[in-house]
C-alpha cells in the first residue's frame, strides 16, 4: 500500500466545541459591530463559524473516519450540567504577529469537568493531544487583526449552551461540518 509522506489537499482539523444558537450568534455580531471601526484591517469570521473550542484534537489533509469514529466513543454516554459562559472581555490570543480578537470569559466549574473528561477519554482511544489540549480558555474569536489590537471594553454576551458538537473545519470552506451532538443536562 502506498502512503503519502506528503499529503496535498485542504487541512481538515477535527474539535470538539460548543456552537452558539441564533441569539447568542447575533449578540456576538452586535458586539463585533463597532469593532469593525476600531480594527478596519481585521479579517472578520463568519457568525456561521463563531464557536468555543473544548477540545481540539488535530488536524490532516484530508478527512480521517476513524478520528471522528474514537471521538465520537469518547463523548457517547457522557453527562455533563449545563452552564452559562459569560464573555465579559476582549483578548489577543494566539500569534503576536497576527492574533486573534476573542471575547474571552472565566470557566465555570461544569465547563472544567466536560473538558477534562472529554480530554482524558480522548487520551484513552488514542489522541495525541499535548499542551494544546490541556488548556482552557473560553473564547470566540471574531476577527484575525495586528499586533497588539485595541481592547476596548465590550458589553457581557451570556450564553447558556444546551449541547456540544464534533466539528470539522475544512480549510477554505465557509462553514463547519457537525459531526456529532451531544446534550448538556440542565439542573445536572
Amino acid at each position: 500500500m502506498h502512503v503519502d509522506l506528503f499529503p496535498t489537499g485542504p487541512l481538515h482539523r477535527l474539535f470538539f466545541a460548543l456552537r452558539p444558537d441564533a441569539p447568542t450568534a447575533a449578540a456576538i455580531e452586535r458586539v463585533a459591530a463597532p469593532l469593525r471601526v476600531v480594527h478596519p484591517r481585521a479579517r472578520w469570521v463568519a457568525p456561521a463559524r463563531y464557536h468555543a473550542t473544548l477540545l481540539y484534537l488535530g488536524e490532516n489533509a484530508g478527512e480521517r473516519p476513524d478520528w471522528a469514529s474514537r471521538a465520537h466513543e469518547a463523548a457517547v454516554g457522557l453527562t455533563t450540567a449545563a452552564f452559562t459562559l459569560r464573555f465579559d472581555r476582549l483578548a489577543a490570543l494566539g500569534t503576536p504577529s497576527r492574533p486573534a480578537l476573542a471575547l474571552a470569559a472565566d470557566v465555570p466549574d461544569a465547563l472544567r469537568v466536560l473538558h477534562e473528561t472529554l480530554r482524558r477519554r480522548c487520551l484513552e482511544r488514542g489522541f495525541r493531544l499535548g499542551q494544546a489540549g490541556s488548556a482552557l480558555l473560553p473564547h470566540v474569536t471574531i476577527a484575525y487583526t495586528d499586533p497588539k489590537p485595541a481592547l476596548p471594553t465590550i458589553d457581557p454576551v451570556q450564553w447558556h449552551p444546551h449541547h456540544f458538537e464534533l466539528v470539522q473545519s475544512v480549510q477554505g470552506r465557509a462553514g463547519h461540518d457537525v459531526l456529532g451532538r451531544w446534550p448538556l443536562l440542565p439542573g445536572a
